[in-house]
């Protein structure tokens, strides 16, 4: 009897523990507490389960992110920092609630492949963990809940507010003047399902418009494209971007491509995100906007070319400026190999971190045209990148590339010491220009 009395105990435990979890599933909002909330599965710390009571006393911020968020690498380190500066009064945690931890490794991989910066830092973090998309639903990243030292949620923000100056003011407890984030809900419409412009007449069908819109932070930064194939229309909507932004997904511009852009204008501050982040919420108000188009499936193909337009009508008369895929003559850097080249395609294929520099081991060559793009252009100089066309960017590469370009010499020594070139000459380059109007 013992022993069946024990097997039945070890059966249902793992349903009462689900019967607890469910009840915290509830959604939470500002002013709510996290008392009854429990990390577990925590990687990188000394705990695999906290719970949140025992972490009153000290500030928190809970950081959620995916792997396809690049701006969320990018400030991760920062957050890191300010968490190692003020360890005794502020915990950081982040959460990836998308994506299960083997995903997660393996998309990293390939990103460091084009990216060997890119790195997850030494801070408490869960992967996968589903339940997390429940307690704090959000469809955009970066998103951070900030909870005081009581365990009261006192903020649901954008990452880009995490700057020293507001950590400050939330552990210390004072008034923190940010805009609240919510990513599906705003005055009753879901902007994943809404139109941002309704018709005066409900019945009235729509068929073709195009609008812009100011910014509303509170529903975070994004693009959505749905398609109604009953009423045979199609809506793309762009929340929150800036004027370069807009010009960028006009122009089909990557965002890591942000370098191949031209702005010949008088005052480029206001066309681009300030430097310094704790701006941005008085800086978007007045330079960010939100652009919706409404079409025929038949015009899908011409979405950008129609946003462009849009874009050089508005910002034309606003602000006195235009747009536009130019190509320029510029000094750029070509990459080519030369025929003394040795290399043999290695049986396994990698990338080693040396310390001042990185071993790219039978790897494609769009690989390293990527790390050199990313490391040498820089149109301020202005300097671009352009790779022999004759090499395929799937031609297997070993080529041990630096960490620092500071000193060109040196770097086109090593180039051709492994029998390949980096020329400096000027060739014809396709950027996105924004000019003033003339």
């Amino acid at each position: 009897m013992k022993f069946k009395l024990l097997f039945y105990i070890v059966l249902l435990f793992p349903h009462f523990l689900l019967a607890q979890n469910m009840t915290d599933l509830k959604a939470l909002r500002v002013g709510d507490s996290i008392s009854h909330l429990v990390f577990r599965n925590l990687e990188n710390s000394d705990r695999e389960i906290l719970s949140a009571k025992e972490l009153k006393g000290k500030a928190i911020i809970i950081d959620f992110w995916t792997n396809g968020c690049v701006s969320c690498f990018e400030a991760m380190p920062k957050l890191e920092n300010l968490k190692n500066k003020y360890s005794d009064q502020l915990q950081i945690i982040l959460i990836n609630p998308w994506e299960p931890k083997d995903k997660i490794f393996t998309r990293l991989k390939q990103m460091q492949k084009q990216r060997p910066d890119l790195k997850l830092p030494a801070l408490p973090n869960i992967y996968g963990d589903t339940s997390w998309r429940y307690i704090f639903p959000h469809r955009t990243v970066p998103h951070h809940i900030w909870i005081d030292k009581k365990g009261k949620i006192v903020s649901i923000i954008n990452g880009y507010d995490a700057t020293e100056e507001n950590i400050i003011k939330l552990i210390n407890g004072d008034p923190l003047n940010i805009t609240q984030k919510d990513d599906f809900i705003l005055q009753g419409k879901d902007v994943r399902k809404d139109f941002l412009l309704d018709p005066f007449i409900p019945s009235l069908k729509r068929e073709y418009y195009s609008a812009i819109f100011t910014s509303n932070l509170t529903i975070g930064s994004r693009q959505l494209l749905n398609i109604d194939s009953v009423a045979r229309i199609f809506r793309k909507t762009i929340l929150n971007r800036s004027v370069l932004e807009l010009y960028m997904i006009a122009c089909k511009l990557l965002p890591f491509e942000k370098k191949r852009i031209l702005l010949e204008v008088s005052d480029p501050y206001n066309l681009q995100y300030p430097n310094d982040p704790g701006l941005i919420s008085t800086w978007a108000p007045n330079n960010c906007f939100s652009y919706e188009l409404v079409a025929p499936l038949e015009f899908q193909n011409e979405i950008h070319e129609f946003m462009l337009t849009d874009l050089n009508r508005y910002f034309g008369i606003k602000k006195g400026i235009v747009g536009n895929l130019e190509k320029r003559f510029y000094p750029a850097y070509i990459f080519s190999i030369s025929s003394d080249y040795k290399g043999k395609e290695m049986p396994k294929s990698q990338i080693v971190d040396n310390g001042k520099s990185y071993s790219y081991i039978s790897q494609p060559a769009s690989h390293v045209f990527s790390y050199l793009k990313e490391q040498l252009e820089d149109f301020t100089k202005p300097i671009a990148f352009v790779p022999d066309p004759n090499i395929k960017p799937d031609t297997q590469i070993t080529i041990e590339l630096p960490k620092s370009f500071d000193n060109m010499q040196k770097v086109t020594a090593l180039f051709k010491r492994q029998g390949f070139t980096l020329a400096l000459e000027n060739k014809e380059i396709e950027m996105l220009v924004i000019k003033k109007k003339r």
